[in-house]
C-alpha cells in the first residue's frame, strides 16, 4: 500500500503543476483549481466557466491561433508521468 504521506505529496505536486501550467491573465483559472478526493483516489477540478476555451483551438477575428491550445491536454499528461515516475509504473496512452 503507498503511504499517505506519498499520496499527499503526489496531490500537492500536481495541484502546483496545473496551477502554473495555467494561462495567466487575471489569475482566476489559475486560482481555481481545488484538489477532490475520491473513494479510490483524487482528481484536480475547476468550476471555471471558460477553462474550456482557454484549451480549445480556435483563431480569432485577426486570424491568431489560440496561443494556449492545448495546455491542459499537455500538463494532464505531464502529470500522469510525474505520478507514474513517483510510483514505479508507467503510462500508456490509448488513442
Amino acid at each position: 500500500m503507498i503511504e499517505a504521506k506519498i499520496i499527499d505529496e503526489i496531490k500537492q505536486e500536481a495541484h502546483a503543476m496545473i496551477m502554473n501550467a495555467s494561462p495567466y491573465r487575471t489569475g482566476n483559472l489559475s486560482l481555481s483549481f481545488e484538489i477532490v478526493e475520491y473513494d479510490d483516489g483524487f482528481g484536480i477540478m475547476t468550476e471555471c466557466p471558460y477553462m474550456v476555451y482557454t484549451n480549445e483551438e480556435w483563431v480569432n477575428r485577426d486570424g491568431k491561433i489560440n496561443p494556449n491550445q492545448h495546455w491542459f491536454d499537455l500538463v494532464v499528461m505531464l502529470i500522469a508521468e510525474m505520478i507514474a515516475q513517483r510510483l514505479g509504473g508507467v503510462v500508456h496512452v490509448v488513442k
